[in-house]
């Protein structure tokens, strides 16, 4: 990403530096200037790691269809635990205090990338410990065959997403870095993903109503803000390895440099240089 972003800021160079130049005429100076760029060719997965992936796509669905008479025969004292607790679970978002937003402010914004982290307790009862693990394998699954294309749904702001049990499954650790504020960044997950997080969240203590798991919770969206802001805890050590890059900006380079080595002609050379 490094490479990419050094070959992003010369064929920016070159571009500025001829900026009335048609792109067939600056079409070779762009190819110099990225020649002085030294790019490391791209790994490929073994046939190994593919049949693992592959192995890791089955075990899903197959799990699903193994345990399903199972599950078909439980699904009706599992929907009345599951609405009797979403009915009664009481929701716990404090108005936030002001001078510890301020504590919070003061760690962010020193970057176009920042961190977050949050802790809490799950909600009492295995029942909610136990669809927390289910949740978040499910997620895992998800996150790696359905949104592994460098965005999660319609959210393409997050960097990095962790959640990580403690106190045997009784509390829940969750880290991320993002691009822009932390408003903005709740409020993208608020307009695009609501649904994903109730399903990640709502088993929490004290989170947002939520019906069925998906509804609700998180479009109550002042509740939900001051939940979070409630379990938002200082990050005290984070890494960013790649400073002043957004993940549109990683997006871009890449997609410049797969344009660059295919050598693009015509209107693709057009898009090409219209994207530096």
């Amino acid at each position: 990403m490094r490479e990419e972003a050094a070959l992003h800021d010369a064929l920016l160079t070159t571009r500025l530096t001829h900026p009335e130049k048609a792109p067939e005429t600056l079409w070779p100076l762009l190819r110099k200037a990225a020649s002085a760029v030294t790019l490391t060719p791209l790994e490929t997965p073994t046939i190994g790691e593919r049949f693992a992936s592959f192995a890791h796509l089955l075990s899903l669905p197959m799990l699903a269809i193994l345990l399903s008479p199972l599950l078909l025969l439980a699904s009706p004292v599992l929907i009345v635990m599951l609405r009797r607790r979403e009915t009664t679970d009481p929701v716990i978002a404090p108005r936030p205090s002001r001078a510890r937003n301020v504590m919070l402010s003061a760690i962010e914004d020193h970057d176009v990338v920042n961190q977050y982290s949050a802790i809490g307790s799950l909600k009492p009862g295995r029942f909610r410990r136990w669809l927390t693990v289910v949740i978040l394998w499910v997620i895992n699954w998800g996150s790696r065959h359905i949104y592994g294309s460098g965005r999660l749904a319609r959210v393409n702001t997050i960097h990095f997403a962790s959640w990580t049990f403690l106190d045997d499954k009784r509390r829940l650790l969750f880290v991320s870095n993002y691009d822009g504020s932390r408003e903005a960044y709740n409020d993208d997950f608020i307009n695009k993903v609501a649904f994903g997080l109730n399903l990640s969240f709502s088993n929490g203590l004290g989170y947002p109503r939520t019906n069925w798991l998906i509804v609700g919770g998180a479009w109550h969206e002042q509740d939900f803000k001051w939940y979070l802001f409630h379990h938002q805890i200082p990050t005290q050590v984070w890494y960013n390895a790649f400073r002043g890059l957004t993940t549109y900006d990683m997006a871009r380079n890449a997609r410049l440099r797969v344009a660059l080595e295919r050598t693009p002609t015509g209107a693709d050379l057009t898009r090409f240089v219209a994207e530096i």
